[in-house]
This record gives structure tokens, C-alpha cells and sequence, in this order.
């Protein structure tokens, strides 16, 4: 940047009462370190991450309904067993 406009937004600034500015020179440029950990995501890999997503509730989903269905037969077959023997018990 040239120091006609470095002038120009220090006045503008300076009159504006905004705050003031200061000029870099050389600015440093400073590097994270990658860490092991970090996961990084782009773009392409979001819609595989909604694909993932789905696809695991999808078979959460079934495993729960898998559940309630054993545990609805099992309920059915036991009142089942239960008022047979009780009809049996009962002659």
C-alpha cells in the first residue's frame, strides 16, 4: 500500500475519532503446529459426514426396533404360555 493511502485512512480515522492506526512494515507470519488429533474437514468429505450421519441413525433406529419387537413377542408368547397353563390348571 502506498503512503498516500495510509495517509488518506489515518485521517479518516483519526477524524471519525475511531480509533487509531497503525502501520506493519513486515508482518510475521506464524504457523499452528498440526496436531495428530485435529480433524480437519473440507467440502467434499460434508457430504459423505451427512451420509455417515444418516446411515448411523438409520441403524440405530433399527437396532431399537429390533428390541422393542423381541421384547413385544417375548411378552406375547409368555401371556400366551401363561393363560394356557392357567386353563389347563384349571380342568
Amino acid at each position: 500500500m502506498n503512503t498516500s493511502a495510509r495517509n488518506q485512512i489515518k485521517n479518516t480515522f483519526a477524524s471519525a475519532k475511531l480509533g487509531t492506526v497503525s502501520v506493519i512494515d513486515s508482518p510475521e507470519t506464524l504457523y499452528a503446529s498440526s496436531s495428530s488429533s485435529a480433524m480437519y474437514l473440507d467440502s467434499s468429505s460434508n457430504a459423505w459426514l451427512a451420509l455417515v450421519t444418516i446411515a448411523s441413525v438409520i441403524i440405530l433406529c433399527s437396532i431399537v426396533g429390533m428390541i422393542v419387537i423381541c421384547f413385544t413377542y417375548t411378552r406375547l408368547v409368555c401371556e400366551c404360555l401363561l393363560s394356557n397353563n392357567l386353563s389347563v390348571m384349571e380342568h
